[in-house]
């Protein structure tokens, strides 16, 4: 416990010395977050768990800490990074993408990204792990319309607690590479065209079937038909290559159809629905098929209260051996009111149902259905324009047909961010 206080300490006065520098340095024009292109931060986590491990029984409970320095160069210089990044390896594509959209041209944009998550437990040393997060973007917008991204990730991170029964992390290494051109045909039509590609490779032996190669590629086809609405045409293709687990090589077919709209200052989003065709290189393995649904959007009641929501229906790769492919269906939802000028209280509701279809020629494994209920309310405070906290707590608990794979998990954390 000793060593977890002296560790917060340090990083604690590492944040409030950047916070001085802020302030002080006669580099402030540069390095700050109006007009600079350069923004060191570190954000500092205290949290409690009464369930480390996420067990159906046996739990372990304990007081942590997570410490996450990091860098950003935005150029030219912008005030927030162009793009998040969130990882996942059972997703096929390895990564889900959110873009911050600009209101004014750019002719070229840039960023470049580090951030590490270094999480200590007081008492569960065996679940100290310590994350890696690079990312680089490009993009070029021509006059005529064209518009292309570069995108690069280099991902160092650990599987959550609880996907498979393991009592040992489950380490990996993964790189994204992504393509994304957008032309504007004219006033009303749009033509996109993505390319991405995954290479996923965990550390430990007896990890390595789930080593796969992600290759992706799908057009667009845009349509408005309202000043702020659109239609739209998608074909996605998908070819999954395991290094080692051959039998479940596979290709994906997706067809969509969707919608997306900005209706005044109030409402956005995006819907888009279809159908999927998963075929699998081995012939002993039956094709799957099955609707595809993915939405996002938001809706602001007025100044002080709005809501986001994303739907999604889609197919991953398992992470435990004998399942050939798992169907997950999830809702979340995010309530957002405004107390201050300076405080916010949000919540977050999510539902998430994964059902695994078992591969017939493994007598040993049965399909499985699990239903997990998350719930996390919390306070954001923005002190000043380079520190902000945040107080919340989360309740998540997992039901499902297996039930060794049941848990239920509840923890209280506080974070300090500082940034320039």
């Amino acid at each position: 416990m000793k060593k977890l206080l002296i560790f917060l300490i340090i990083s604690f006065s590492l944040g409030y010395s950047l916070a001085d520098a802020y302030e002080f340095s006669k580099y402030a024009s540069f390095l700050g977050p109006t007009t600079g292109i350069i923004h060191p931060f570190v954000g500092l986590t205290g949290f409690y768990t009464d369930n480390v491990y996420n067990r159906h029984e046996e739990t372990k409970s304990a007081f942590g800490g997570i410490v996450s320095p990091g860098i950003w160069i935005g150029f030219p210089h912008v005030k927030k990074p162009m793009l998040r990044l969130k990882s996942t390896s059972m997703t096929p594509g390895g990564v889900s993408l959110t873009r911050v959209t600009r209101k004014n041209f750019r002719r070229f944009q840039g960023l470049l990204s580090y951030k590490a998550d270094i999480w200590r437990y007081d008492g569960e040393g065996k679940a100290d792990k310590t994350e890696h997060f690079l990312t680089g973007v490009l993009e070029y917008n021509m006059p005529i319309g064209l518009s292309a991204e570069i995108i690069g990730a280099y991902i160092k991170a650990h599987d959550e607690w609880g996907e498979t029964l393991r009592t040992s992390l489950s380490p990996y290494e993964s790189a994204y590479g992504g393509l994304r051109l957008l032309y504007d045909l004219s006033k009303k039509t749009k033509l996109r065209f993505d390319l991405r590609y995954y290479d996923l490779n965990y550390k430990k032996q007896i990890d390595d079937y789930r080593d796969r190669n992600d290759f992706i590629v799908s057009p667009y086809f845009y349509y408005s038909i309202l000043p702020k609405t659109s239609v739209f045409f998608q074909y996605k293709f998908t070819e999954i290559s395991y290094d080692k687990n051959k039998v479940y090589d596979s290709s994906e077919h997706h067809f969509y159809g969707g919608v997306k709209w900005k209706i005044s200052g109030k409402t956005k989003g995006e819907l888009k629905g279809g159908y999927a065709l998963k075929q699998y290189t081995n012939a002993d393995v039956d094709t799957a098929s099955y609707f595809v649904i993915k939405a996002k959007g938001d809706y602001r009641f007025n100044k002080k209260f709005w809501t986001d929501f994303s739907i999604t229906r889609q197919s991953e790769e398992t992470p435990i051996y004998g399942y050939k492919n798992v169907v997950t269906n999830e809702f979340k939802i995010k309530f957002n009111y405004k107390l201050t000028g300076k405080t916010s209280f949000h919540l977050v509701g999510r539902y998430l149902k994964e059902s695994y279809d078992a591969t017939s020629f493994y007598s040993y494994t049965k399909d499985r259905d699990d239903y997990t209920y998350e719930i996390s309310p919390f306070v954001l405070w923005k002190y000043k324009p380079w520190v902000n906290t945040k107080l919340g707590y989360r309740y998540k608990r997992r039901d499902s047909n297996v039930t060794p794979y049941d848990y239920t998990a509840n923890s209280v954390w506080l974070t300090v961010y500082f940034t320039l």
